[in-house]
């Protein structure tokens, strides 16, 4: 049956041809996918690209090395360059990566070190746990902490082994020596809220590495033979008046 409806009512059609300045429309296969999020092909209904895109240029992506390539790295700059010199980027750009990946399989810098030198735990870690409960009870947990990473089986070989490879080799030493000054005095004095911060970090720090030192790696016997309860309660209350306490006139640095 023949359309009843008016021609009148139908909507005017755009003139198509080259005066008209209107283009013949394109078939719906042939027009351009409409933009998605980068890496992710258009809206249903279109044609996704064909090939693939060229990798950019820049600092190769990781593989089942690359861990291990960026441990070798970063050994090699701590002993070269020290821990305060050495950047998570100088790092990277030693290993051949972008600086993302070795913040992906190592977080901060102190962790990446850790990793670096085998060290058992992280000592910003058990430093703040030693602190979670306050600065005024701080020195007993922190030596109890301390003792407890060298008394464990799966921490405290490679500990001695640590001080005993930095007593022995200087680059090893300096690096070390860098990350304590850093990563464990520094981190004390920022808990600690009395005058002179700093030189009663680095007296606590005397405390607890003093005696890891003498029971531990030398083996002192009249340190090894002390109680691990005794040394919790007598030298706690050492670290915790270093922390908190007063000092006399001799010891705060005017």
């Amino acid at each position: 049956m023949a359309s009843l409806r008016d021609p009148a009512d139908s909507p005017p059609v755009a003139a198509v041809g080259p005066d008209s300045g209107v283009g013949p429309v394109p078939p719906a296969d042939a027009r351009p996918a409409s933009p998605g999020p980068p890496g992710l092909p258009g809206r249903a209904g279109t044609r996704p690209a064909s090939r693939r895109p060229a990798r950019r240029a820049g600092r190769r992506p990781g593989d089942a090395n690359t861990r291990q390539e960026i441990l070798d790295a970063a050994r090699k700059a701590f002993s070269e360059n020290g821990y305060s010199a050495t950047s998570l980027r100088a790092i990277a750009a030693r290993a051949d990566v972008d600086v993302a990946l070795v913040s992906y399989y190592f977080g901060r810098k102190e962790q990446l070190f850790a990793a670096a030198m085998e060290l058992p735990v992280s000592p910003g870690d058990v430093i703040e746990r030693a602190f979670a409960g306050g600065v005024d009870v701080a020195g007993p947990r922190l030596v109890d902490l301390f003792l407890g990473v060298w008394e464990d089986p799966a921490s405290g070989p490679a500990m001695q082994a640590l001080f005993r490879g930095a007593a022995a080799h200087e680059d090893s030493r300096r690096a070390l020596s860098e990350f304590a000054a850093k990563e464990i005095i520094q981190r004390y004095a920022g808990h600690i809220t009395a005058a002179e911060p700093l030189r009663r970090a680095s007296l606590a720090a005397t405390q607890v590495v003093g005696m890891a030192i003498l029971r531990y790696v030398i083996r002192a016997e009249p340190v090894v033979r002390l109680r691990r309860e005794d040394i919790v309660a007598d030298l706690g209350q050492t670290v915790q008046r270093y922390l908190t306490g007063p000092l006399s006139t001799s010891e705060l640095t005017h």
